[in-house]
């Protein structure tokens, strides 16, 4: 019995090994976040290095959102004095910033290059957000996942809201019509298919 067990404990060892690595990366980082906040399940692909496939340069991850961009809208909403609902066509008629930055899912994968979008500081005294709001949310269209930042790293530089990477439209499996860009952060902040900005 004791030859069985201890010819049984590497394996299962082995097997425990292989499944944290299915569940790890940045589905496993959304899902923590999201269940700690009390926010949305996160629709991002788990899963080993091999399961996310370059596209125009970036790793995909996530499930897209079908996203109409005539009828699209970024609502900024929340502790602020002028709410907002703009366009695709406004917020690319704003001045516009382009940034070289990494993103980072720790312990899978690296992408770099440049973004182009509208500063969130800017967007937010456009809103007049309320100088008493501490964090901001970011919610995807279709709200099944979303991710917080203290309002102070937010309006920092190299953040962004971004609708374009090398100077191309972003693709659908990236985050059209517009994404999170965050300096520093993980890539599990940067929110896919923006649909709602919420000053809390």
């Amino acid at each position: 019995m004791t030859r069985y067990y201890e010819t049984l404990m590497p394996l299962l060892a082995v097997l425990i090994a292989a499944a944290a690595v299915l569940l790890s990366g940045c589905s496993a980082k959304d899902q923590a976040a999201a269940q700690s906040t009390g926010e949305g399940s996160a629709p991002w692909i788990s899963g080993t290095v091999e399961s996310y496939p370059l596209v125009q340069g970036l790793h995909v991850t996530g499930t897209p959102v079908d996203i109409d961009a005539a009828s699209y809208r970024l609502k900024i909403s929340g502790a602020v004095g002028n709410p907002l609902s703009l366009s695709l066509e406004q917020i690319m008629s704003m001045e516009a910033e382009r940034e070289f930055l990494t993103l980072v899912c720790p312990g899978f994968f690296t992408d770099e290059g440049n973004w182009t979008g509208v500063p969130i500081a800017d967007l937010l005294v456009l809103a007049e957000f309320s100088p008493e709001a501490e964090q901001i949310k970011f919610v995807a269209a279709d709200g099944r996942y979303s991710a917080t930042l203290p309002i102070a790293e937010a309006k920092g530089e190299g953040m962004l809201i971004a609708y374009a990477f090398e100077d191309k439209t972003l693709p659908e499996v990236h985050g059209y019509p517009l994404r999170v860009v965050a300096r520093n952060q993980p890539g599990n902040r940067w929110v896919k298919w923006l649909g709602e900005i919420v000053v809390q």
